[in-house]
């Protein structure tokens, strides 16, 4: 499998907010651990690869 890395400010710019979603609708901020093992999720993973499915057909 290939790694498709982001631009470092992309990577800040998604996890600050995911950390806003989260703190938002939880109020608490999440972790960097909480972040990375919900990110670990298999729920989650399949999310981002529908999503990634679905803008690569949008693209055709």
């Amino acid at each position: 499998m290939t790694s498709a890395r982001l631009p470092r400010s992309a990577r800040q710019s998604a996890h600050t907010k995911l950390a806003h979603f989260i703190t938002e609708t939880t109020g608490i901020p999440p972790t960097a651990a909480a972040l990375a093992d919900a990110l670990q999720r298999n729920f989650i993973l399949n999310e981002i690869k529908s999503h990634n499915d679905m803008r690569r057909c949008e693209e055709r």
